[in-house]
């Protein structure tokens, strides 16, 4: 008998349903909030801000994400995003200095290969690589300067709306 509850329906079941709204959201390019049970893994994301002071600094973010179990695993809520591009950067040494410059744009910078140095305006050094994160969000000011410690470097952009709100990831 098929109550349409329990029976594999994926149109009603509640679990199927709660699932698919993560991927819902990517494919409609919508928002959507994902009803949170309890916490999972946060995804740690660095951002360099441009600061009272007119000088880039940095600011440690955490993303939560709720854990869908087997096979999903654990989602953020979905993220806009305008575009996404990908970068390749083969030069060394003095070449891949790139001096007090502000971001063009809010944008997501995640490493794929090799390694960057960030200073900021107030002589803080990072040092980013594979699997890091960073959130570009200097676009005013004196800007940061970006040094390649390991090249070739690859990197994926995904930017972000001027008005992405920060709130739920500040520690």
């Amino acid at each position: 008998m098929n109550d349409g509850v329990r029976n594999g329906s994926p149109k009603t079941d509640p679990l199927h349903l709660n699932i698919l709204r993560p991927y819902q959201a990517v494919m409609s390019r919508q928002p959507v909030a994902i009803e949170t049970e309890g916490p999972g893994f946060v995804m740690e994301v660095t951002r360099i801000f441009t600061g009272e002071d007119g000088r880039s600094h940095f600011e440690e973010l955490e993303i939560p994400s709720t854990d869908l179990g087997p096979p999903l695993g654990e989602i953020s809520e979905s993220v806009t995003s305008d575009s996404a591009f990908f970068r390749s950067i083969g030069v060394e040494g003095e070449e891949d200095v790139y001096d007090y410059h502000c971001a063009p744009r809010r944008q997501f910078v995640i490493h794929l290969k090799g390694s960057v140095e960030i200073e900021t305006g107030d002589g803080t050094k990072r040092r980013f690589g594979v699997g890091d994160v960073l959130l570009a969000d200097d676009t005013t000011g004196e800007g940061h300067i970006s040094r390649g410690v390991d090249t070739p470097r690859e990197q994926v952009f995904i930017v972000v709306p001027d008005d992405l709100d920060l709130t739920k990831w500040r520690k």
